[in-house]
């Protein structure tokens, strides 16, 4: 029991770690926006992949936290 709560815990500081990377990755893609820069630049187009890539990491980490919180009962 005490292992899969500290998986949880792990899994929970994963799960922020991505969140803010993920929040740093949208802040760059506005910064990139309110600059004017092009939307077909090579510039934008990077820090766009890189925004859907941290934002694809961050569902499949929450729903594998998700996962791990259902299979610890409640006490």
């Amino acid at each position: 029991m005490k292992n899969r709560k500290n998986e949880l815990v792990l899994s929970a500081i994963a799960l922020v770690k991505a969140g803010e990377a993920l929040e740093d990755a949208k802040g760059k893609l506005r910064r990139l926006v309110e600059q004017g820069v092009s939307y077909e630049s090579e510039e934008m187009k990077t820090a766009l992949d890189e925004c859907l890539k941290l934002q694809q990491q961050w569902r499949d980490l929450e729903e594998g936290h998700l996962r791990l919180k259902k299979r610890i009962p409640k006490s």
